[in-house]
């Protein structure tokens, strides 16, 4: 049978025979695929920004346990063996290094996440940790100093 040939009937018939996909029209077929791509544009960028704050979250805690080092060390500059002074206030000062190096981190990946309240939070608290360091370093050669 001809195309021309046929009637409105038949044609409903035969578009109802169709597989789904090729019933939609054009328009639909576009409208459905600007749907699928802002879904999957939304997905990459929940995908980076929870990959940008992990970033951030790792040396976070690598600063919040270095951080939590420095009691020990100042009891050890103490009331360790002065013998090993040197080897105390090499570690005080490798510790202040990795505590900087750190904090760089998190101040490098910050700007490209787009959740504020996360920014501040991070930011402010590597800030601080970051701003400790000096001081407890500074205690620990003091105390070192005088003894």
């Amino acid at each position: 049978m001809y195309l021309h040939a046929l009637k409105e009937d038949d044609l409903i018939t035969w578009r109802e025979g169709l597989p789904e996909d090729f019933k939609v029209t054009t328009k639909q077929r576009l409208v459905t695929h600007e749907r699928e791509v802002d879904r999957l544009a939304a997905q990459r960028r929940q995908a980076i920004e929870a990959g940008l704050q992990k970033a951030v979250e790792v040396p976070l805690a690598v600063l919040r346990l270095a951080d939590g080092s420095w009691d020990a060390m100042v009891e050890m500059a103490r009331h360790g063996n002065i013998a090993s002074r040197s080897d105390l206030e090499v570690g005080a000062k490798a510790l202040e290094a990795g505590i900087w190096g750190a904090h760089r981190n998190v101040l490098i990946n910050l700007p490209e996440i787009t959740d504020a309240g996360f920014r501040t939070r991070a930011g402010a608290e590597a800030e601080t940790i970051a701003q400790r360091a000096r001081p407890r370093l500074e205690e620990i050669l003091t105390i070192l100093a005088g003894r």
